[in-house]
């Protein structure tokens, strides 16, 4: 239990880092309006994702409607507000399907003892960094006493550290399904399943993406008995 401890810390110390980094106030910046204007000035403040409030060299204030703002730079750089706003080539793909094959290995004495599991997830973007989804999931557990298979119902989220075309993620899934045997050892238990994992997808369509993730897999079975994996997962998005 100290090591699931350890691993929800981490994933949220992380999560909570990149999130509030992103939300930072640039010194000076260039608005883009959408009527073709730009205004140039260091930002004062940013109200909920409505509006941004300005004050140029001259010492005036400006305030710009987010719906008005086609973007803003930062030294030739895109402004860190941006990765919270769609594009529009993002708001016609907000939500998808992703397929995942993995293989994991039972942290266990049992030194063999590993599983396949086949996912599939309807996703959705929350913002263009945040993807919320739910699915379900199979697996088929191997070299155990007792030949095991397990359907879970699952939630999960993702979030993206970069906009870049290879992009670095943190994964979060958690969810409640049933395991059984058919073999000699028949029996049937109830499991919480709870994975958090780190990745890297790489997109190669506009709406398509592949990705590679290490996972940290924790079951805990109405039978009081508790088990981590570590697994080894790919998988498409479209």
């Amino acid at each position: 239990m100290t090591n699931f401890k350890f691993i929800f810390s981490l994933f949220y110390f992380i999560l909570c880092t990149q999130l509030c980094s992103y939300a930072q106030i640039a010194d000076t910046v260039n608005i883009y309006l959408k009527t073709g204007g730009i205004i140039s000035g260091k930002v004062i403040s940013e109200h909920n994702m409505k509006y941004i409030e300005v004050v140029n060299a001259n010492g005036h204030n400006s305030i710009c409607l987010m719906k008005d703002i086609q973007k803003v730079t930062q030294n030739d750089k895109r402004y860190p507000l941006n990765h919270f706003r769609f594009t529009a080539e993002e708001r016609a793909k907000k939500m998808g399907i992703a397929i995942e094959l993995g293989k994991a290995y039972r942290s266990t004495s049992e030194s063999n003892a590993h599983h396949i599991k086949l996912k599939g997830l309807l996703q959705f973007y929350a913002l263009p960094m945040l993807q919320i989804g739910a699915g379900i999931g199979y697996n088929t557990f191997q070299n155990t006493p007792a030949e095991e298979q397990m359907v879970s119902l699952l939630g999960s989220f993702r979030v993206d550290i970069t906009k870049t075309k290879l992009r670095p993620f943190l994964g979060f899934e958690s969810g409640y399904g049933s395991i059984s045997s058919n073999s000699e050892h028949e029996y049937k238990a109830n499991v919480f399943v709870f994975n958090p994992s780190v990745g890297v997808k790489y997109r190669y369509y506009k709406n398509a993406s592949a990705y590679l993730s290490l996972g940290h897999e924790f079951y805990k079975l109405s039978t009081n008995t508790n088990y981590f994996s570590y697994s080894i997962n790919m998988g498409i998005c479209f």
